[in-house]
């Protein structure tokens, strides 16, 4: 498992660039689809794969029905055809 403030790190640079990526997204800002975008998507899409083999032991572990609410949401809005906007 991943521990330490290293970690923390990670996951607070994770959590602000989500946060701009949704600001982003809601048009609160005219970046959309510019490099600025990018570069605030791309890391909110790579940060996890340095982390991929703790959050597989995670969800074959504590976080298994974190991995059932995934898949009934995702199976959910996939049946619904709610993924357009």
């Amino acid at each position: 498992m991943i521990a330490g403030s290293r970690r923390n790190c990670w996951l607070l640079l994770f959590i602000c660039n989500s946060i701009m990526c949704n600001d982003a997204q809601a048009g609160r800002c005219r970046v959309q689809y510019s490099l600025i975008y990018w570069l605030l998507v791309l890391p909110a899409l790579l940060i996890p794969l340095v982390f991929v083999p703790g959050i597989v032991n995670a969800l074959g572990g504590r976080a298994r029905f974190l991995l059932y609410f995934l898949l009934l949401a995702g199976g959910f809005h996939l049946l619904r055809g709610d993924f357009a906007r």
